[in-house]
């Protein structure tokens, strides 16, 4: 079977009632399909999803895997792109780099990391490899602040707004999933 994910939309209605739209790939805005900010509820089948609530998969986030989400609470009528986790979670690597397009002082991570100061790149980070894995990216320490969710590599953190912003950073594991209610 395919992974999907499968919005609903309804005024006053979560509880996956309402209309839906199914969705098997990733998508940068869900404008053009009638769904931005709109989404009550959702189902997920298959691999883990990430729902964002601005376009091109920016802004906050909740990661959501498989089963039923029949209310999204506070994060309902917010989704405004969605991108599917196709990587495995195992094992996960992240190469860190002082300057933009991956060049100086670079640092492979394997691990949750609450304070960037022991590595010699706080709030200097300005490009990153993804090897393995997905990764959380967090402004502030202690994996507090502004976050950023990454599968990607990024030659330059200055066009996401994150140069030299970097304190700290997690691999996404099962707990930080939404579990279907």
């Amino acid at each position: 079977m395919l992974p999907r994910y499968i919005l609903y939309k309804g005024k006053q209605r979560p509880f996956l009632k309402g209309n839906c739209k199914i969705f098997t790939d990733t998508v940068p805005t869900l404008t053009k399909y009638g769904f931005m900010n709109m989404a009550r509820s959702l189902k997920v089948e298959g691999n883990p999803w990430v729902a964002f609530d601005d376009e091109s998969f920016r802004g906050n986030f909740k990661i959501f895997k498989e089963g039923d989400h029949t209310n999204l609470g506070t994060f309902a009528q917010c989704i405004s792109s969605i991108q599917e986790i196709t990587v495995c979670l195992e094992n996960p690597e992240i190469v860190l780099y002082e300057h933009v397009n991956y060049y100086g002082k670079a640092v492979s991570i394997f691990e949750v990391t609450r304070d960037m100061k022991g590595t010699g790149l706080d709030d200097v980070v300005s490009s990153h490899k993804v090897k393995k894995g997905a990764w959380i990216l967090y402004k502030n320490t202690g994996l507090r602040g502004t976050r950023m969710f990454t599968t990607e590599n990024h030659p330059n953190h200055c066009y996401l707004g994150w140069n030299d912003q970097m304190s700290s950073l997690k691999p996404v594991t099962d707990e930080d999933c939404e579990k279907p209610q």
